[in-house]
């Protein structure tokens, strides 16, 4: 560019006429260090806008200052006009005496459970000798409280049975101890409670119970057929009912231990009971049950009732588990 502009020089001087410029054409310039024409357009952009966007930027932070305090200045009225009156009437029930009484405390703390005559029912064994049933309803009227129950089943001064279960929050549950093999009929047989434990459920892990219990213990019994002895074909020596029904594991659980009561009624009485205890009874499984009961019994109709102990984290097994002595604490 320099040896063109002497040249034009040169030619202006031979001809003494006036060099006529050219225009610029900034689309052509190329800058050897890389600065394009864009950044160089950004550059006197911001040069030309920099006093009104450092206005933009102060008038933002002025609006969201001036939020904040409106904010904290409401709260803060808030406070002073209802806040205030609040604290103080939540102040004067909490020292009242009346809000702390026993019932109140008893309340919170759990009641006590509901506790039903034990029945006891003659059976026998496959050989016919003389066998009982002992079966006792209990009911836990807390829906926030499960219970570790430690029982004792007595007749006079004797305990003929004893054993431990958990009870969950809201359930009614039977509590059986059979084939019991006694010199005579137990008397007056009542149900002792030896020590009972209520826990409280944590909000957080159970939000809502119900849900989580409709959700868990989701198993249904079908098909139930009792047949009597006369038609069983075993043998006509043996007084051996047979009782038939299917479970469905409708949960997306699998569980080591599932029991089932069976309770046997006539006329809306209870005439005599079982237990059933299925394993390892697996998420979707559709299990046939058959079962023999001893005895000639005349019911009109049969209720099989599954009890699972969902809160026992032990009692849950994943798909490639092999048993329960596998698990690891």
């Amino acid at each position: 560019m320099y040896l063109m502009a002497l040249d034009e020089q040169k030619i202006s001087a031979k001809t003494n006429q006036p060099v006529k410029e050219k225009p610029v054409n900034l689309d052509r310039y190329q800058d050897l260090e890389g600065v394009t024409m864009k950044k160089l357009e950004a550059g006197l952009w911001y040069i030309e806008h920099r006093d009104m966007l450092r206005k933009i930027i102060i008038v933002i932070l002025a609006l969201v200052g001036a939020v904040s305090w409106l904010y904290t200045l409401y709260g803060f009225g808030f406070y002073i006009f209802k806040g205030m009156n609040d604290d103080a009437t939540m102040f004067r029930e909490l020292v009242s005496t009346e809000s702390f009484d026993h019932a109140y405390l008893v309340k919170i703390g759990g009641q006590q459970l509901e506790l039903f005559p034990v029945k006891v029912f003659e059976s026998s064994n496959v050989k016919g000798e003389p066998r009982y049933d002992l079966i006792a309803e209990v009911i836990n009227p807390n829906l926030r409280h499960a219970g570790l129950l430690n029982y004792s089943f007595v007749s006079g001064s004797e305990v003929i049975a004893s054993g431990e279960i958990n009870i969950l929050p809201g359930d009614d549950k039977y509590i059986t101890a059979l084939g019991l093999d006694l010199a005579e009929r137990p008397g007056n047989a009542k149900m002792v409670i030896n020590n009972l434990a209520l826990k409280r459920l944590d909000a957080r892990a159970f939000p809502d119970w119900d849900k989580f219990k409709k959700e868990h213990l989701n198993i249904s019994v079908s098909d139930i057929k009792f047949t009597p002895p006369r038609l069983t074909g075993l043998s006509e020596k043996l007084n051996v009912s047979q009782l038939d029904f299917t479970a469905t594991n409708n949960s997306p659980y699998n569980f080591w231990r599932t029991d089932f009561i069976i309770l046997l009624t006539n006329r809306g009485q209870i005439i005599a009971a079982n237990q059933y205890l299925l394993d390892r009874f697996k998420s979707g499984e559709v299990r046939e049950v058959t079962l023999s009961l001893p005895g000639v019994i005349k019911s009109d109709q049969i209720e099989v009732i599954p009890q699972v102990d969902i809160l026992d984290d032990n009692n849950y097994f994943d798909f490639e588990a092999g048993s329960p002595d596998d698990m690891t604490p």
